[in-house]
């Protein structure tokens, strides 16, 4: 496969399951029905995720965008990437356009000397600004006397209260250090808005590759789209125990703007 300008970023591949999204981009007439065969015809999700990508770089800023609220329901974290990856490719084309339309313009006009000469700044206008821009001059009017202007004075850093730890927070920190219990993992399967994007939750956890496996069994089973939240904190735990604690589970939540479920899951077990 010909190398791009712009590299497709190695998350996108690794994460990305183009088996789950390949319905919608048709749909939304992102793929066209001969790109939709052709992406079909290979083998691996690597494959067809490369080639996905690929064919996104021929695309309209309109069908990028549309990708991108694909990817904002269930990759949000690989949606930023998806959009820089826009980004770079619309850059590409624009600077391949400029240059094009530069050579162009230099084989007819050539360039007269005019345009070659530019103003010199002196050594001595550079020493200028230079000091006229460095944040720590000054300007003393006349007659001022230099030692009485008023000099600022830094009160020493007390570093003293940083290094006292009290009691308290020896006990809120091994608060944080304990096990996620089936209680914890009910306050966050309740949260309405983890439940909508509890993919998300499980990359910060770790835990992608377990996603399509855990769509897959809420359907065979019939259950509602809350259990994945609780299936998900399960595997986990059972995968991971030794970090699957009420400390990683609050970091993670934090990272993707669930805090009200990670306040109350402080407030309830460690405060």
């Amino acid at each position: 496969m010909k190398k791009m300008i712009t590299a497709i970023p190695r998350e996108i591949l690794n994460d990305l399951q183009y088996n789950l999204i390949d319905v919608k981009l048709h749909q939304r007439n992102v793929l066209n029905r001969s790109d939709f065969i052709l992406l079909n015809s290979y083998s691996s999700n690597e494959e067809k995720v490369e080639m996905l990508m690929e064919l996104m770089r021929n695309k309209t800023e309109e069908d990028h965008e549309n990708f991108l609220e694909i990817m904002e329901e269930d990759y949000s974290w690989l949606r930023d990437k998806c959009e820089i990856f826009f980004q770079k490719i619309r850059l590409d084309s624009l600077l391949k356009k400029s240059n094009s339309c530069t050579a162009r313009s230099l084989s007819e006009k050539p360039e007269s000397p005019e345009e070659k000469e530019q103003p010199e700044t002196t050594e001595e206008s550079d020493r200028s600004v230079q000091r006229s821009s460095s944040p720590d001059s000054c300007v003393i009017l006349p007659g001022t006397d230099k030692e009485n202007v008023p000099s600022l004075h830094v009160p020493p850093h007390n570093k003293k209260s940083e290094n006292q730890v009290g009691p308290d927070m020896e006990i809120f920190n091994k608060k944080l250090d304990q096990a996620i219990t089936s209680d914890m993992m009910t306050k966050v399967r309740r949260n309405h808005r983890v439940v909508k994007r509890w993919s998300t939750l499980a990359h910060a956890l770790g835990m992608t590759r377990v996603v399509h496996t855990l769509r897959m069994r809420i359907i065979i089973n019939g259950e509602d789209v809350d259990a994945c939240v609780l299936h998900l904190l399960e595997e986990w735990k059972g995968t991971h125990p030794k970090e699957a604690t009420l400390g990683r589970l609050v970091s993670a939540l934090r990272e993707d703007g669930f805090n009200d479920v990670a306040d109350e899951l402080v407030t309830t077990y460690a405060a």
